[in-house]
């Protein structure tokens, strides 16, 4: 029995008062979901009525008895129960068409649907439509799948609306970075990705995203994406291998350049390598240093969490990639104003695709109060572990794409000075 021969059982089954309570209940939910079962419904009732009144069911009278006070109250009540399924059947709007489902995600993560509705539980396997889902911390991330199989991921402090426009993907990505796994989209109807200084057009390819107010680099390791600068309407295709840059003012090159060779060892460029947090010049009693920016969590509304984040970028514009090696280590020097323990992160992509995972080491900091209340930390990186069963327990040979650190709850002045990453 296909769909809509249900939905007519269901209704003559309703109509006639003979549904049992399962059926009932799938009748209630079909009718909520369903604008089309609504209207069949309606029409149904409305047939129904007139041909009582085309065949003459007469309406019984009992003479000279002064009917109940149950009679009325219960014709008045069936008669505001059919003015309020009337209301909820052709007023209630319609939900809203699912486009995607949510795969996976962790930490704080932000979902506005289309509707306006706002929720900080978005969980796997929650199916949605149009919106816009934010994730809101370093530790952050989220996953969804589209009807055809695509994928995206987007971590860190990050914001995408998506949509759909008769089967085109429309993404605009106002912040942050995201991994997207295309699949071979229909002809005519490519994925559209809008960022503050750039358009990417993609029929079907592994790329990756990260912008700014001002920037945006795309790099590309499958199939080939067309990109257009904003500033100027430029043009250019990247294929496979490949990264460009696209600034908001125009300025700067403009071409597909090949991407470079991974390198084993880094050494943080601040403020150029900046990606959350405040810069505090040298003050020649102060070396520069990147102060971390507080930021509130209300994933749990009764039970707000308050952050202080700093995050790095290790290979900003078309510097060279950074693979995670055996008896590498990180060493951090920065400030604090007491002592603390920092979480120290990182997100992690799978060589020359998308998203891996992310890991964290909990280390206790001692300041020298001697010394302008610096620190310096080491962690090895088999220090880090995963956040999540479903990221690779090694993350050895993975390429870094982000370093953070984070205090919670008490402000303790954290600054970053200096991250190296050492072998």
């Amino acid at each position: 029995m296909n769909t809509d021969d249900r939905i007519r059982e269901l209704i003559n089954k309703g109509c006639s008062g003979l549904l049992d309570e399962t059926e009932r209940s799938e009748f209630e939910e079909i009718l909520r979901r369903s604008p089309e079962a609504r209207r069949l419904y309606l029409e149904y009732r409305a047939t129904e009525s007139a041909l009582r009144s085309a065949v003459g069911v007469p309406i019984q009278e009992v003479p000279n008895q002064r009917q109940s006070w149950q009679t009325y109250a219960l014709s008045g009540l069936a008669a505001a129960f059919i003015a309020l399924l009337v209301c909820v059947f052709v007023f209630w709007p319609a939900a809203p068409e699912s486009i995607a489902t949510v795969t996976g995600k962790a930490g704080a993560v932000l979902w506005t649907g289309d509707g306006g509705e706002v929720s900080h539980h978005l969980d796997a396997g929650d199916r949605i439509g149009g919106g816009t889902i934010e994730t809101l911390a370093s530790d952050s991330w989220a996953e969804i799948e589209f009807l055809d199989g695509t994928t995206m991921t987007i971590s860190g402090h990050s914001a995408i609306t998506i949509s759909d426009r008769e089967g085109q993907k429309i993404m605009r990505l106002r912040e942050g970075a995201l991994s997207v796994d295309a699949a071979k989209q229909p002809a005519g109807a490519p994925m559209l990705l809008m960022t503050p200084s750039a358009e990417a057009r993609v029929l079907g390819t592994q790329f990756n995203v990260s912008t700014d107010d001002i920037t945006t680099r795309v790099i590309v390791n499958e199939g080939l994406v067309e990109v257009e600068r904003l500033a100027d309407g430029s043009v250019q295709r990247v294929p496979e291998n490949h990264l460009i840059v696209a600034e908001l003012d125009g300025q700067g090159d403009f071409e597909a350049v090949p991407r470079r060779e991974f390198v084993e060892t880094w050494r943080s460029d601040l403020p150029r390598d900046r990606r959350y947090g405040e810069w505090r010049p040298d003050s020649g009693a102060l070396p520069g240093a990147q102060q971390a920016r507080p930021m509130l969590l209300r994933e749990d509304p009764e039970k707000p969490l308050l952050l202080h984040v700093a995050s790095i970028d290790p290979s900003p514009g078309e510097n060279p990639p950074v693979r995670l090696v055996a008896d590498q280590r990180i060493r951090i020097r920065g400030r604090l104003n007491e002592e603390s323990t920092v979480v120290f992160g990182l997100t992690t992509l799978h060589a020359k695709a998308g998203f891996a995972g992310k890991y964290v080491a909990y280390v206790p900091v001692t300041p020298d109060h001697n010394d302008n209340s610096i620190f310096e930390a080491e962690v090895p990186i088999e220090g880090f572990k995963r956040e999540k069963e479903v990221f690779p327990e090694s993350l050895l040979g993975l390429e870094l794409a982000d370093f953070w650190a984070v205090t919670i709850i008490e402000n303790v002045g954290l600054e970053i000075i200096e991250v190296e990453l050492l072998k």
